[in-house]
């Protein structure tokens, strides 16, 4: 899409544009969701760096303008133009000051809207983000949505939850549950981290706590690293070279990732989420076992019956005893769960149609 054509989108009162910095993580997921809900509208992107797209095999058919070099760039297009389409923004915690300076009407979901810590650093970023959020509201006639944690009560609070989407379509969804049957003569274990490994998703805190695993059980395993693996950690992974360690560095294309889910017999979250996880949410639709580190917005859906989520402190011992209870109960009947959305809307849906009329 040129820079002419994108302005003639923004002119277009049943247009749907998406504002987005890239489409890294599972943005490329939501990305091709939102296609599929929006069906016949109008929908262009305008994007700093759309790059991903072009490595896809899917013809997404949907006009996209990436001629930005960066979020001040793009930002001061739009605001030149008089705006009638609706500009939708899936990490709108992160455009909250560009926001200011557009006149447009915009829906806005906030990916991450919990408080991160009781640090005053993180404190004051959470006061300040949300006192934004309420003058954008008031003044501007921004409508936004917080993006809930699966089964977390939120509380009587007047914010506008949304439920994270399930990106697995209910016959795929089938499908693959059918194939995780049980098998009582199993002799080998999987034992995933998938997705980007960076050093702040603790991959060594795995590494030691299987260490720990195969020194204390008899089960045999094989821990599976699947994602880009970012540069300084390549050193990392050589020093804890093992027959057991299999790192797999490379980007996997949607059907391959959710095969790589449905055959673990656990995976692993190593680090601490202080908001929603497509993993965490496509692991509970297909029953895998789920370890995440201690968090008490995930106590919810860890409490749920028919979810087998664990949760963890940042200690390679308790790690691995948890490991070996989930690898030993897996040989056990697993429950089963129906996966459920627990709020009003999903977040997809929202930036489509907008909040439901007569929600708080």
């Amino acid at each position: 899409m040129t820079i002419d054509r994108a302005s003639q989108a923004l002119h277009k009162e049943s247009q749907l544009i998406l504002i987005s910095e890239d489409f890294s993580g599972h943005r490329l997921d939501w990305f091709i969701k939102l296609i599929h809900l929006v069906g016949k509208r109008d929908l262009a992107v305008f994007a700093v760096d759309a790059s991903r797209l072009n490595y896809d095999t899917v013809d997404f058919e949907i006009e996209i303008c990436s001629d930005f070099k960066s979020k001040h760039d793009l930002i001061k297009f739009i605001g030149k133009n008089q705006v009638k389409a609706t500009l939708i923004f899936w990490d709108g915690d992160n455009w909250l000051f560009e926001m200011f300076r557009l006149k447009a009407p915009i829906r806005a979901l906030v990916m991450r809207p919990y408080l991160a810590s009781k640090s005053l650093r993180d404190l004051a970023v959470f006061l300040i983000k949300h006192v934004t959020m309420l003058f954008l509201k008031k003044f501007k006639s921004i409508e936004f949505a917080y993006l809930a944690i699966p089964f977390c009560t939120v509380g009587k609070r007047r914010n506008y939850w949304v439920d994270d989407d399930l990106l697995i379509d209910l016959e795929c969804l089938k499908v693959l549950r059918s194939r995780r049957s049980l098998n009582l003569g199993k002799q080998k274990f999987k034992i995933l981290v998938p997705g980007y490994i960076s050093e702040r998703k603790n991959p060594k805190l795995v590494i030691d706590a299987c260490k720990v695993l195969s020194n204390n059980s008899q089960a045999e395993f094989e821990l599976m690293f699947q994602g880009k693996v970012e540069e300084s950690l390549k050193v990392t992974f050589a020093a804890n070279e093992r027959s057991w360690l299999n790192v797999q560095d490379k980007y996997f294309p949607r059907s391959e990732y959710l095969e790589l889910l449905n055959e673990a017999d656990v995976v692993v979250i190593p680090y601490s989420n202080i908001a929603s996880s497509g993993v965490a949410v496509e692991c509970i639709a297909l029953n895998v076992p789920l370890i995440m580190l201690q968090n008490y917005r995930w106590n919810g859906a860890a409490s749920q019956e028919g979810i087998n989520l664990r949760l963890t402190e940042l200690n390679v011992d308790q790690l691995a005893n948890i490991l070996n209870e989930v690898l030993s109960s897996s040989l056990g009947q697993r429950e089963e769960f129906d996966f459920r959305y627990t709020q009003a809307q999903t977040a997809l849906n929202f930036l489509i149609e907008g909040q439901l009329k007569g929600s708080t």
